[in-house]
């Protein structure tokens, strides 16, 4: 007995059977490579990296007049609390913010004004992903030591000195650049800018804290 194949059933069969058959390690490989894309896109639900956090160093005013008038060189002093996490994608970084504290003056005693200056701010900063040098991205995206980001906050400025003082509520800005130095110590680079100052002098300038984390 013989079994009628019909004409394009049979070449469609042959077709099929000359086929090469995929590679094991072809289809693993895609998926690899579907998982790794994934992977990098997954939303880092990343926790702030401390509780809250000290740091100290110099600021130096840009404006001249008020550097000879108040010192080359003031003390700042800030903590950073309350901390809450901005989910960002892996590409993206991972971004928290925070509430900054501070307080700074001059450090130099006999000159003719001091500027005292507090200042609260809302900062946020972000961290970009380390990738590995090479091989796909297999597993959660480890932080990089660097982060930037700033802020925006409302500034006291007293000004004081000849047998006056005077009190003035500004805002101002500021941008960041951090360094996580070790596991908990880290270093700081801050300009803040005011849009106005008191009486004519301005603490606007740039800083350099090292501070510790908690």
């Amino acid at each position: 007995m013989y079994l009628l194949v019909p004409t394009p059933a049979l070449a469609l069969l042959t077709v099929l059977q000359d086929a090469p058959a995929p590679r094991p390690d072809q289809g693993s490989a895609q998926t690899q490579t579907t998982q790794t894309h994934r992977i990098r896109r997954i939303p880092l639900p990343v926790k702030p990296p401390f509780r809250f956090r000290i740091k100290v160093g110099p600021l130096v005013p840009e404006d001249a007049p008020t550097r000879v008038a108040t010192g080359d060189v003031h003390l700042r002093i800030a903590a950073d609390i309350l901390p809450f996490t901005a989910q960002r994608g892996s590409l993206r970084g991972a971004g928290f913010s925070f509430l900054t504290v501070g307080y700074s003056d001059g450090i130099v005693t006999g000159e003719s004004r001091t500027l005292r200056t507090g200042f609260v701010s809302l900062s946020q900063r972000l961290t970009l992903p380390r990738h590995p040098r090479s091989g796909p991205v297999t597993g959660p995206v480890e932080p990089s030591r660097f982060s930037y980001g700033g802020g925006v906050g409302l500034y006291a400025l007293q000004i004081s000195g000849a047998g006056s003082s005077e009190i003035k509520l500004q805002l101002g800005t500021n941008l960041a650049l951090e360094y996580l130095v070790g596991k908990n110590i880290f270093m700081e680079a801050d300009y803040d800018f005011l849009f106005a100052g008191v009486k004519g002098y301005h603490p606007d300038g740039p800083s350099l804290m090292v501070g510790r984390r908690f």
